[in-house]
């Protein structure tokens, strides 16, 4: 990855008419999962956006959705669509091969939007080692934040809004992801300069 010096196109066989409005990318598998909301429901690909199948056989009608969430765990994707409408995806290709991490006990949390830099809260269930690192919205790792032994309890620190190599990070979306031991805890942000 080059920090968007260059650009690959993970349009694959998406439909032409299809237009994507919003995107959740599930940093629980490699490769990541992507959930592209669209005019006529959501689309989801396994293989780096090669492939996309439309999520439509749990009840989600042929509707606009403008924003996506991963429920915690990988337990599903809920889909925000026209007015109040929200729909819970749960039999979809998160559950494929059924070996999505979950959160054991794990807590993060961060403000969102938030100019750099940025404070992280995380608990760790118990000691062992951890990592906290930030992704952007291709899957791309930016930076390492901590990793270590850390003891079991509250942590506190700090992301400096760079990757790791010094570059400062665009405005957009990010993702703070926390492993320990078995768990898994993904949180997206976004940043603005």
């Amino acid at each position: 990855m080059n920090q968007g010096n260059s650009w690959s196109d993970v349009s694959g066989d998406l439909p032409l008419a299809v237009r994507g409005m919003c995107l959740a990318v599930d940093f629980a598998h490699s490769p990541p999962r992507l959930y592209l909301g669209t005019d006529y429901g959501v689309y989801s690909s396994i293989d780096d956006g090669a492939h996309w199948v439309l999520e439509n056989n749990g009840g989600l009608p042929s509707l606009a959705v403008y924003d996506l969430e991963l429920l915690p765990g990988g337990n599903g994707v809920v889909a925000a669509t026209h007015g109040r409408g929200m729909w819970k995806g749960t039999g979809s290709l998160v559950a494929i091969g059924g070996q999505g991490a979950t959160d054991q006990g794990l807590a993060l949390s961060a403000p969102s939007p938030f100019r750099a830099p940025a404070t992280v809260d995380f608990r760790l269930p118990a000691a062992g080692t951890a990592s906290l690192e930030v992704f952007d919205l291709s899957g791309r790792r930016m930076c390492v934040i901590e990793h270590g032994v850390l003891a079991a309890g509250e942590h506190r620190t700090r992301w400096n809004g760079r990757d790791e190599h010094g570059a400062t990070a665009r405005d957009g979306i990010y993702f703070f992801r926390l492993v320990a031991g078995a768990g898994e805890k993904v949180l997206k942000f976004a940043l603005l300069r």
